[in-house]
């Protein structure tokens, strides 16, 4: 196989996140305990992904088998933590508990940064710089942050070259609503609800 070009990503657990379960909140006293406190960000993975490589029918089978052991060694130690006494479905904040994605064959995280940096290269958004007033700069300076203004337009402004021909090159899709039109059909002699 020639060398194919890789990403390696990393996956981090936010220590101040709204999934607190009870074996966190016992790690996390742990390490207060012993006067280190959990970071931020604490990592979860490291996963190394190659780019347009195609796997075989073996090494699917063997990817399929894997998450099924995995699966049920996760189920395994929630059991166990369970019968313990253990609460790992505590939550602060907008989250369900059993909201998780389904992700039977792992690969949530590149579909989710491939999904990213495909926005990412739209190139729809414009940012420029807007000149604060006096209140707004002295109001700035008293809480201690910058009184810089930026303006995010999240259309791209670029003007054709030929500015007599004023032509839209529609390279992007929309979420739109359905709309409802009261059709005439001649053939019924009535109007009729289509959309």
């Amino acid at each position: 196989m020639q060398d194919a070009p890789a990403i390696r990503m990393s996956a981090y657990h936010d220590s101040y996140g709204p999934v607190r379960p009870d074996t966190f909140l016992d790690f996390a006293a742990q390490a207060r305990a012993q006067g280190t406190p959990l970071p931020p960000l604490l990592l979860d993975a490291i996963r190394c992904h190659i780019l347009n490589y195609t796997a075989t029918a073996d090494q699917v089978r063997a990817l399929h088998e894997y998450a099924a052991t995995v699966h049920k060694a996760g189920d395994a130690i929630r059991d166990r933590t369970a019968a313990l006494g253990f609460d790992e479905n505590r939550v602060t904040g907008e989250y369900t508990p059993g909201d998780q994605i389904d992700d039977p064959d792992d690969t949530f995280m590149p579909r989710f940064l491939y999904a990213f940096w495909r926005l990412c290269d739209q190139q729809i958004a414009t940012i420029d710089h807007a000149q604060a007033n006096h209140s707004a700069q002295l109001l700035a300076q008293r809480a201690h942050v910058s009184p810089d203004v930026r303006v995010v337009r999240l259309r791209r402004t670029q003007q054709s070259q030929d500015n007599s021909q004023a032509t839209r090159d529609w390279q992007h899709r929309w979420v739109v609503r359905m709309h409802k039109v009261h059709q005439w059909y001649p053939s019924l002699q009535q109007h009729k609800v289509s959309g």
